[in-house]
């Protein structure tokens, strides 16, 4: 299933939160909060590993705004 399928599908089973854009990207952020050296150093690590493969077993409606701490994980949808 491609992300924009997803969206899709999430989209159809919550229509009354419709998605920022189709452009959906799965993805994990590594160093928010790092500085430069700390990025660098995990590039290091972490790029030669790339891409990173694996089941997608469920999705989650996470909301927040740009105060630290204030994400929480609303909903979690199993696929499959």
């Amino acid at each position: 299933m491609t992300p924009v399928e997803s969206a899709v599908i999430v989209t159809v089973l919550y229509p009354f939160v419709p998605p920022r854009d189709l452009d959906v990207i799965p993805h994990l952020t590594v160093g928010d909060c790092a500085d430069e050296p700390q990025l660098v150093e995990a590039e290091r690590h972490i790029v030669p590993r790339l891409p990173v493969e694996a089941p997608v077993t469920s999705a989650s409606l996470w909301c927040g705004s740009p105060v630290p701490g204030s994400w929480r994980q609303m909903a979690a949808l199993p696929l499959g």
